[in-house]
């Protein structure tokens, strides 16, 4: 079972995710108190007086797993549980304040952990996997022919793989670094113009090769 305080972490992680508000509303009650609410619907569940819609009680073993193992304070310091409204079960709910909240507040920008990878169309994948294919092959051909300075890629305008860099390159090193750029390139490019792919894997293997 996940502790309360990751449940509220996944649920802030969701927000920001959906570019949405949230907020995180703590009514305090004691132990003591809780069990005695719990203990009341059981007996509203015994008389058949529980209302439809209402909450089954708890057993006492999962009450005291829920209210004294599990349970951690929501803190206003941490940013999954901020902002923070604390009430005591008496109290009165500041709707206002949530409401500024939750529709007048601009949610918090989503990052790289709540962000899903972007969808990566058929064509990207298709001249993700030619192109680096044909640029490797012209590689491993200049390494037969041994060519020790630059390696022009016809096909490609622009990419040079540089001087030197050759000389380290063996096929099991450029398939490893090859298959390592794939898996860059569908997380972060597969919305660019495919006509960059080349000049891209050429400048990572300028920045790789010799590592």
């Amino acid at each position: 079972m996940k502790p309360l305080r990751g449940y509220r972490y996944e649920l802030y992680c969701a927000s920001k995710a959906c570019k949405s508000t949230q907020c995180t509303i703590y009514t305090i009650c004691n132990h003591e108190e809780a069990w005695k609410s719990n203990q009341l619907r059981q007996s509203q569940v015994n008389t058949s007086l529980m209302t439809d819609g209402a909450k089954t009680p708890y057993t006492e073993e999962v009450f005291n797993a829920l209210t004294r193992l599990r349970f951690e304070e929501p803190n206003s310091s941490n940013r999954w549980d901020s902002p923070l409204f604390t009430v005591q079960p008496t109290d009165s709910i500041d709707l206002d304040a949530i409401y500024r909240v939750l529709y007048e507040k601009k949610p918090p920008p989503p990052n790289m952990s709540t962000q899903n990878p972007p969808l990566t169309s058929t064509n990207f994948l298709y001249e993700l996997d030619k192109v680096t294919q044909a640029v490797t092959k012209q590689i491993l051909e200049a390494k037969q022919l041994n060519i020790s300075g630059e390696v022009k890629f016809p096909d490609y305008p622009g990419c040079v793989l540089e001087t030197g860099y050759i000389e380290s390159v063996t096929p099991q090193k450029l398939l490893k670094l090859r298959r390592q750029f794939l898996t860059y390139a569908k997380m972060n490019h597969s919305n660019e113009d495919t006509g960059k792919i080349g000049r891209y894997f050429v400048q990572y293997l300028n920045k790789t090769l010799l590592d």
